[in-house]
């Protein structure tokens, strides 16, 4: 759009009448479609950082740090109270 301005404002300034009116609006019109595609790049963005987070999860290995948080929750007696308590919520 930023193009179709410059050839615009060229014809017009090769001309003698211009059209102000075209004109802004044309300028307008770029400014909105940057202010899209600026947006558009910032949620693109942010897609990628989520999914290299969410792939980053996928990798690491969480079997040690489950197994770790029942054994101290059996050693604290606390498991089977826990267990009884998500089958009454099931």
């Amino acid at each position: 759009m930023k193009a179709d301005f410059s050839r615009q404002l060229h014809h017009a300034s090769s001309e003698a009448p211009v059209d102000r009116e075209l004109l802004l609006k044309a300028y307008l019109d770029s400014d909105a479609e940057v202010g899209k595609a600026t947006m558009m790049l910032e949620e693109e963005l942010d897609k990628r950082k989520k999914r290299k987070e969410e792939r980053a999860r996928c990798r690491h290995d969480y079997g040690p740090l489950v197994f770790e948080v029942l054994r101290l929750l059996a050693q604290r007696g606390a498991l089977p109270r826990l267990i009884q308590r998500a089958k009454k919520s099931e």
